[in-house]
């Protein structure tokens, strides 16, 4: 059965990927601080921080509505749809597909917002 940890696991696995990413071109194009002008490394410093921006977040929705009574399809669900927004969009951010960012960002918005409502939702029912 999956959990929310898993999802946590996973995504940071994607951050830390996006993170070495962004060292890996700051050693080959010699970029020690900011991105240098540099487009692939200004794609990649983005791609690694929305990332981050989103998983932290999303992580404590997760565990917070892991925390609610029958909640664990929801989490389940919702946890899925999100980890494969995330690496939709990393594939956009940094391959230029435009398509792919955007699908991958309308899934997380998707998978945040039910995430929030299904929360509130057995917040409210439970009092």
């Amino acid at each position: 059965m999956l959990e929310w940890s898993l999802f946590i696991a996973v995504n940071g696995a994607l951050v830390v990927a996006l993170a070495l990413n962004v060292s890996r071109l700051r050693i080959r194009r010699r970029i020690p601080h900011g991105d240098g002008g540099d487009r692939t490394m200004q794609q990649a410093i983005r791609a690694h921080a929305n990332a981050v921006e989103h998983g932290v977040w999303m992580a404590l929705l997760l565990l917070a509505l892991s925390a609610q009574p029958g909640a664990l399809a929801w989490v389940n669900g919702i946890g899925l749809v999100y980890t494969l927004a995330r690496f939709i969009h990393a594939f956009g951010m940094l391959g230029r597909r435009f398509n792919a960012r955007r699908i991958g960002a309308v899934l997380t918005y998707f998978a945040q917002l039910m995430a929030i409502v299904v929360l509130l939702a057995m917040l409210a029912a439970g009092s």
